[in-house]
């Protein structure tokens, strides 16, 4: 049976309230938080072909969690800069990590006892892995939790940050290759069908999925994944995008 972390730990606040925002997110804000007052999805479902890159305990878990209402395991900050073209911080990851070494992503990480809330993981991750101070940071709502491939449940935290901390963030190298911009008006336009090179065990496969891509100064960085299914939420809920979402292998 899955192990799922059921909503028991009292001390530790998913989502909290978010006061409404003023200037340009305000609408963003509002549309987050009709979500929840509708009675939206707190964990959403797995993708088309998501069955084909997971394992079958992490398949488990995710449609136990469809019943429950589990506590995130890990948070990522979805950090939007407050400037007149709005731009989204990613990072892509260093190449000798565990997991997910070398893609884009988010900065965040999992959960640990001194967390008090989704967003207090958020600021704690994104302050170690790019030195982002809290008070830059201004909460704008939250997104449904999404299953990453290693079986964690996710909790998007949106914000926006301020523009004079984002020339001064440094990347930890021991968990970040690079930091790069995306422009916020990509993610309101179609993401492209990529085809990418993907190992499942000693077999070599072709990954077709849809995807985003950026330039971090260095070359070309295809989000794609959980990241982009994020994005893509992001869209839906706060601006009526709605991308079809899907994996598909081939040998």
């Amino acid at each position: 049976m899955p192990n799922l972390t059921q909503q028991t730990d009292v001390a530790f606040i998913d989502r909290e309230h978010i006061p409404t925002a003023q200037g340009q997110f305000a609408t963003l804000t509002a549309k987050l938080d009709r979500y929840w007052q509708d009675g939206g999805l707190d964990v959403l479902p797995l993708s088309k072909g998501d069955n084909q890159l997971l394992s079958a305990d992490v398949i488990a878990k995710s449609t136990l969690a469809e019943q429950t209402s589990p506590l995130p395991d890990a948070c990522v900050l979805v950090a939007i800069s407050d400037e007149p073209v709005p731009r989204l911080l990613l990072t892509r990851r260093a190449v000798n990590l565990n997991s997910h070494a070398g893609e884009v992503s988010f900065v965040g990480g999992k959960r640990d006892d001194t967390d008090v809330s989704s967003l207090s993981v958020a600021c704690r991750e994104a302050f170690e892995e790019v030195g982002l101070y809290q008070h830059h940071i201004s909460p704008i709502g939250y997104l449904p939790m999404q299953m990453s491939r290693s079986g964690l449940f996710v909790r998007p935290v949106v914000a926006s940050i301020e523009r004079s901390a984002m020339d001064g963030l440094i990347a930890n190298q021991d968990e970040i290759d690079a930091i790069f911009w995306l422009n916020f008006e990509r993610i309101l336009t179609p993401p492209v069908a990529y085809a990418m090179h993907r190992m499942l065990g000693v077999q070599r496969f072709t990954l077709h999925t849809p995807a985003w891509l950026g330039d971090d100064g260095a070359g070309e960085q295809v989000v794609w994944g959980l990241t982009a299914r994020i994005l893509a939420n992001l869209a839906e809920i706060g601006f009526g995008k709605q991308y079809p979402w899907y994996y598909r292998l081939r040998a």
